[in-house]
């Protein structure tokens, strides 16, 4: 009977645990999972100059992430954290983090 409420004791530390260590983990899973930073589909793509000057030059963005290839191929890669929209007028002032 003794070791029956050992068992049993073991049991629910055990069952605590595992609701401790999948707390954790969901926890983990939900800083680490990539969210939802609202791009607007007007901002997503990449963005080439003109000017002869820049011609290997481009800004790029993602629905995670913002590229400058900075020429020479190389490429400066940055994760969106958040975008800020501020309307002016007739146009919106987008802010990226």
């Amino acid at each position: 009977m003794h070791s029956e409420k050992k068992e049993r004791q073991s049991r629910r530390k055990l069952l605590w645990a595992l609701v401790a260590f999948s707390i954790c983990v969901v926890f983990a899973l939900w800083q680490s999972w990539p969210k939802s930073r609202d791009v607007p589909d007007e901002l997503v793509g990449t963005w080439r100059t003109s000017d002869p000057r820049y011609a290997d030059r481009s800004f790029e963005i993602s629905i995670v992430t913002v590229n400058f290839a900075t020429g020479e191929g190389t490429v400066t890669t940055g994760l969106i954290q958040k975008i800020e929209a501020v309307p002016e007028g007739s146009r919106t002032l987008y802010t990226i983090s």
